[in-house]
């Protein structure tokens, strides 16, 4: 079989046309398989983060699709095969190789996970591999700027993640608030972020934690009522706070460099921003990371008390030896939003009737760029033990989910930050303050 497969392979990259590929006889080759593929960003399929999420997805639309009782006879046969694919390496040749692994692997459709793989995506859909498979890009998209539309086959799958860093900040920052006596009192509270690579799908969480942070230190100022709501908050999760007195300024610890510059747990620069946000004695820690949510938490194991605010899912669940050190997680619903496309990819929708779509409602979803899909019903922070009680209190919060209320602030600002700087997302967004935008300006914030 793997001799098969090496040649199908050979056969794959030499050729510039895909009959051979289709000539071959193929050991994939099943008329009553779909087979899914997903690509992972370069790291484990049970990431406990990004990656797992992707795959938890295919599996939730597998499971209904069995459930799925009175099928059209076209897929009464079918069953769902889900194939994980990990390069170990995340360079554009690698990715498209693996791309080619699931043509001749005869899947419907590639799960395509991470932002990295855009420019793989691209060449794949102008070039060799075009037309022969549906993608679903999870955190990007392939414009139509770079991809023509009779190339593209893709579903782009974009968060608003700045709404869910926004209200990860708060929450955090109420909890820390109520729970100050634990962190040496009011003088002492701080809390910061790091990321992976300084790259949209990473700094969209930082920038809006960032800012989230801001938003609770400077309410008084900017919204009164907001304000009282945050000290009602942590009157909730403590009842000896005095409503009368002032909330205490929370201090955000800015390092000399706020990314690792990779997604591998455990690296040199991994263990050299948690070791420095730790010994600043950073109370709470939201790590943008991936795996490397692992790394903060041996952090904090070996020095202190701190906590920490989990990324894409829900990682509480996913490290519950440590599950007490979590406040909550700034959600992606990337289990949601891919279950929501893989139906979109075999021609169907998700209501419990699964309808037929048409060919027109096909292409605006697989040629056209990507909308944020699923808006705020794909973001969000989890309902942790730690804020339960106050959780309602910041989601329903009609000062952030009003329309321009500060959730549409918060985007309006990541989006002025993408289009101003491509290349240091991070500190351009520290100088675009989202709650002071005027219409086609934007004030410094003094540092």
């Amino acid at each position: 079989m793997k001799k098969i497969f090496k040649i199908l392979m050979t056969i794959i990259f030499s050729t510039t046309t895909t009959g051979s590929i289709i000539a071959c006889s193929n050991p994939f080759a099943d008329p009553n398989v779909i087979r899914i593929t997903i690509v992972t960003d370069g790291h484990p399929i049970n990431d406990k983060s990004f990656n797992e999420s992707s795959l938890l997805g295919a599996i939730q639309f597998q499971e209904e699709f069995e459930q799925w009782t009175n099928r059209p006879e076209e897929l009464k046969n079918k069953k769902i095969v889900i194939t994980p694919i990990m390069p170990t390496t995340i360079d554009e040749n690698t990715f498209v190789q693996s791309y080619g692994q699931s043509v001749v692997m005869t899947s419907a459709v590639t799960v395509a996970s991470g932002f990295v793989q855009k420019s793989s995506l691209v060449r794949a859909q102008n070039q060799t591999l075009k037309n022969l498979m549906r993608y679903i890009y999870v955190d990007g998209d392939t414009e139509d700027d770079i991809v023509a539309s009779e190339n593209k086959n893709l579903a782009g799958l974009l968060y608003n993640a700045e709404q869910s860093g926004l209200m990860a900040a708060i929450a955090g920052a109420v909890w820390l608030i109520a729970h100050a006596n634990e962190y040496g009192g009011f003088n002492n509270l701080k809390m910061s972020t790091y990321g992976g690579l300084n790259i949209p799908s990473v700094t969209n969480y930082m920038y809006g934690f960032f800012w989230g942070l801001y938003l609770v230190n400077e309410s008084k100022n900017l919204k009164p009522e907001f304000n009282q709501q945050l000290k009602d908050l942590v009157k909730i999760l403590n009842s000896n706070f005095d409503v009368n007195n002032d909330l205490p300024t929370i201090k955000f610890v800015d390092l000399p460099n706020q990314f690792t510059g990779n997604f591998n747990q455990a690296s040199t620069s991994s263990k050299a921003i948690n070791t420095a946000l730790v010994s600043a004695g950073t109370n709470i820690i939201f790590p943008v990371a991936g795996p490397q949510t692992s790394d903060t938490l041996s952090a904090l194991e070996a020095k202190g008390n701190g906590k920490v605010i989990g990324v894409d899912t829900d990682q509480q669940l996913q490290y519950g030896e440590s599950a007490d050190r979590f406040i909550t997680s700034a959600l992606k619903n990337i289990v949601g939003s891919v279950n929501y496309m893989m139906w979109r990819a075999i021609g169907y929708d998700e209501t419990p009737q699964h309808n037929k779509l048409s060919e027109s409602e096909m292409d605006e979803i697989f040629k056209t760029n990507a909308p944020y899909r699923g808006g705020s019903d794909f973001v969000g922070i989890a309902k942790n033990s730690a804020i339960a009680a106050i959780y309602d209190g910041i989601i329903n919060n009609t000062n952030l989910i009003k329309d321009n209320g500060f959730l549409d602030q918060v985007s309006q600002g990541w989006q002025k930050v993408l289009k101003e700087n491509h290349n240091d997302l991070w500190n351009t967004g520290k100088d675009i303050n989202p709650f002071i935008l005027s219409a086609l300006n934007y004030h410094k914030k003094d540092r």
